[in-house]
């Protein structure tokens, strides 16, 4: 079978069913940005480490084809397709979309590709589909697409971004378990910072909030960290900064914020350092009255990130 076939030369092609088409058509557009789409999620999947997620992405670029070629066919190759896009298909990805909102909660702040390569290359594919709707859309003012296939293309821009978002969680908690599995010292320390962090997710939980919370070496270095299933995910860069701020400052965020202030002495220190945070949330931690580590908060009320990392102190204090 030739690569090429010389029939497209003038600028024509067939759809499946036999109908000569122009290549700037509504079906070629639809199609071809939906094959568009497919190459992206190559992308994608070469990228990935995670198993599951690497077998759901190939499970969609397989359900692409049917998609493809039910764009790519006339009204005679549409009833001769021996696979069509169903509700199922509809079901399977709305999965997608409320498992992620289930396991990692609502994204509630605008979402800027670029975290990792495999989250920006989904968001790629996922803006990608967007311009394939549009596309199909136009196509269905036409007549010739089934309104379950708009549903389809519709959904999948959503399990995109659902993916996207938990491919960027999933490497956040990879990467904090490496540094942890860097900076644990001793059964003793590990059972001491998990102790620190289920006070304050217990508090957490008095308050009807959820947070992330990092526990950090004398340097800032990460040593502990949990999070509430529903916190934000921003909280726990946040969360982690804030334990680093107030270990290399050796105060708390809070009075870094004040130190920080127009025409305090501070001014402007976290511009020249970005990970600091000015606002409370992160507090030192003393053993025999000498800076050792620090605890941050992050995820609700500057107050209650405050008041959960306080509980979180105290729980450090009464296991030393």
């Amino acid at each position: 079978m030739n690569i090429y076939t010389r029939t497209g030369d003038s600028g024509q092609t067939s759809l499946f069913g036999g109908t000569r088409t122009g290549k700037d058509s509504l079906n070629v557009w639809a199609y071809g940005t939906i094959d568009e789409v497919n190459s992206t999620l190559g992308l994608v999947r070469s990228l990935l480490k995670n198993e599951q997620t690497r077998d759901t992405i190939l499970k969609i670029q397989k359900k692409l084809f049917v998609v493809g070629a039910q764009l790519a066919s006339d009204e005679k190759g549409t009833s001769l397709l021996k696979e069509k896009i169903e509700q199922k298909d509809i079901d399977e990805l709305e999965a997608i979309i409320d498992n992620f909102i289930k396991d990692f909660g609502e994204i509630k702040d605008f979402v800027i590709p670029g975290e990792s390569q495999p989250s920006a290359a989904l968001h790629m594919a996922r803006s990608t589909v967007r311009r394939a709707e549009r596309h199909v859309y136009s196509l269905s003012k036409e007549g010739f697409v089934c309104p379950l296939l708009l549903k389809y293309v519709n959904r999948l821009s959503d399990a995109f971004f659902a993916l996207a978002s938990e491919v960027i969680y999933t490497e956040l908690i990879t990467t904090i378990k490496n540094k942890l599995e860097d900076k644990m010292d001793s059964e003793k320390d590990t059972l001491v910072w998990e102790n620190m962090t289920h006070a304050a997710l217990e508090e957490a939980k008095k308050l009807g909030v959820h947070v992330s919370v990092a526990v950090a070496d004398i340097n800032g270095n990460l040593l502990h960290f949990t999070r509430s299933r529903n916190a934000i995910l921003p909280s726990i860069a946040i969360a982690e900064n804030k334990a680093y701020s107030a270990a290399t400052m050796k105060m708390t965020t809070e009075e870094l914020g004040n130190l920080s202030a127009p025409s305090k002495p501070l001014f402007g220190i976290n511009t020249v350092n970005p990970k600091l945070v000015i606002f409370g949330g992160g507090l030192p931690l003393r053993k025999n009255g000498e800076i050792c580590g620090a605890v941050g908060v992050s995820g609700a009320s500057v107050a209650d990130d405050i008041r959960i990392a306080q509980r979180a102190l105290e729980a450090f204090e009464a296991s030393i």
